[in-house]
């Protein structure tokens, strides 16, 4: 795995960098949450693939508040992230959930992205719900060789 500071260097995007420098890696913030509406589908030979349908979901803010907060139920949801990174050769992104999120009521698996890959990851949310901030640092990146 790469330092700190060069996770730095190579990732664009970044919401405040001094808080999202953590132990063993650097923090990805939450950008944008979409809910599965409809099912996709997948075969061997993708020509039966196709996408499930992904909505959305809004923020709420209050007047008071610069940034908005999602309510969440228990379901799953798609998350992207405010961060890019250059990945180079066969290096890989490893996106792993921020130690905090389990404790607060959800969890997300682990995975390793490509170059080429859309750094994404589903959200589970428990059956009490979760409320999550605009920004909130919800995983944390580690690129491997």
């Amino acid at each position: 795995m790469i330092t700190t500071d060069d996770l730095v260097a190579r990732v664009s995007g970044l919401v405040y960098e001094k808080k999202q420098r953590g132990l063993g890696g650097l923090d990805l913030t939450l950008k944008t949450l979409s809910r599965l509406e409809s099912s996709g589908a997948l075969d061997f030979g993708d020509s039966e693939y196709r996408t499930g349908i992904w909505l959305e979901v809004a923020c709420e803010k209050a007047s008071e508040d610069k940034y908005g907060w999602w309510h969440l139920s228990a379901g799953t949801y798609r998350v992207e992230y405010n961060e890019s990174f250059d990945l180079k050769g066969t290096e890989r992104a490893l996106v792993t959930q921020h130690p905090r999120l389990l404790e607060a009521g959800g969890h997300h698996a682990s995975a390793l992205f490509a170059p080429d890959e859309s750094p994404r990851t589903l959200l589970q949310v428990s059956e009490v719900g979760l409320s999550l901030k605009e920004n909130c640092r919800l995983s944390r990146l580690n690129i491997i060789s």
